[in-house]
């Protein structure tokens, strides 16, 4: 039995936020996808939750001692997050540290520089064939230029892509805002820990 867990963590002294996705097992092991990484504002009775690396803002309504998700990822639309404990800055920035997950517009322009000539991409499922098992996500590219990217089969975003020479950009329908993938032949590169993966079309549509 696998429970999957949304929670927000912030730290009110210096304005950061850690938000992530939990998986726990029977065994007590733990695996976190850490979706975002930044700062917060208070604007009304509205927190206003910023990632450090892409940008985008996330909004959660305060409602007393409760946070509603406003404008998100979609599957946290609707979520209320309620005070759970108070973490140390210093056990966030050991669990944490390695957060530099998304490719930024330099690292695209680069890309396409070295990568002159236009790779295949291939339409149907990126990832792991056994998703349940793994704790990787997969990316479904449609041919209608929809995607979906789910983790273990619980859908995390979707929305539109487009291509820019080897360049795969989603716009997440909920936030509104572009992430990027890079595309080789007949894989994809997206960035984990500050490396880059390569992810294998593992279903073509």
């Amino acid at each position: 039995m696998i429970e999957i867990r949304e929670q927000q963590n912030v730290l009110q002294d210096d304005s950061i936020l850690t938000a992530n996705l939990e998986s726990y097992e029977i065994d007590d092991y733990e695996y976190v996808i850490v979706l975002s990484n930044g700062f917060f504002k208070i604007d009304s009775n509205k927190l206003l939750l910023t990632d450090a690396i892409e940008n985008y803002t996330m909004v959660l309504k305060i409602d007393q001692d409760r946070l509603i998700a406003d404008k998100s990822f979609g599957f946290m639309n609707g979520l209320v997050f309620c005070f759970s404990e108070t973490i140390s800055e210093c056990r966030i920035t050991e669990k944490f540290k390695n957060t530099d997950n998304f490719i930024t517009e330099i690292e695209c322009e680069t890309y396409n520089a070295e990568h002159s000539n236009q790779n295949k991409l291939n339409y149907g499922v990126y990832g792991c064939k056994y998703d349940l098992l793994s704790n990787t996500l997969n990316y479904r590219i449609n041919a209608d230029s929809t995607f979906v990217i789910t983790y273990k089969r619980k859908i995390i975003s979707e929305g539109k892509w487009i291509r820019k020479n080897n360049i795969l950009i989603l716009t997440d329908k909920d936030l509104l805002y572009p992430f990027y993938l890079l595309i080789g032949n007949d894989f994809l590169l997206k960035k984990q820990g500050g490396r880059y993966i390569k992810i294998p079309c593992i279903y073509e549509a």
